[in-house]
């Protein structure tokens, strides 16, 4: 919204622009296990925190289909990869018996943020300023440098070692975790 606004980027030309990259996006999703996997879900998360930060603050300089184009493909990657490796880090740093305590605090803290997010929006289109708006995305990119130094605080994450990595020795520590949770969905 605000690229519509502020740059002068047609609807038409945004719609297109956030179509081709979600969909640009899409096919990458499943690496992410394996990244995962690889680094571990520390690293894949804070990657996503640095990435996505780094595109929101460059949104107010994207004034062609181009730019925009590759600023939502780089949010949407990111923002993929900081789920996707989230429930690896929460099973790798919790308890049995405490996850499901954490998971739904972590999935009420997102829906928390998607509320805090939608007031800041419509107090900035009710403003009706290019600062308004530019304050939003830069918010946002300022959500995520906090999310990134508050990780930083965070012990474990790395990649699976001992027990957990053969635990997932046939696709991994993420495909054993994938595994796990659906059989906890069909019980």
């Amino acid at each position: 919204l605000r690229l519509y606004i502020k740059n002068g980027v047609a609807k038409v030309q945004l719609g297109l622009a956030m179509t081709i990259a979600n969909t640009a996006v899409m096919p990458v999703v499943p690496l992410i296990g394996s990244l995962v996997d690889r680094v571990g879900p520390r690293r894949v998360m804070q990657l996503g925190n640095a990435g996505a930060a780094g595109a929101f603050v460059l949104y107010p300089f994207a004034h062609s289909l181009v730019v925009v184009t590759l600023l939502v493909f780089t949010a949407s990657l990111t923002r993929s990869a900081f789920w996707g490796a989230l429930g690896p880090m929460v099973t790798q740093i919790t308890q049995r018996g405490e996850r499901e305590l954490w998971f739904g605090f972590l999935q009420a803290m997102r829906n928390a943020g998607y509320g805090v997010g939608g007031v800041l929006a419509a107090v900035a289109l009710t403003v009706g300023t290019g600062t308004a708006y530019q304050s939003v995305v830069l918010a946002n990119a300022a959500s995520y440098v906090v999310a990134f130094v508050l990780m930083l605080g965070v012990a474990g994450g790395g990649r699976p070692t001992g027990e957990a990595a053969r635990e997932g020795a046939r696709g991994g520590p993420w495909v054993a975790f994938v595994e796990k949770q659906q059989v906890h969905d069909e019980i």
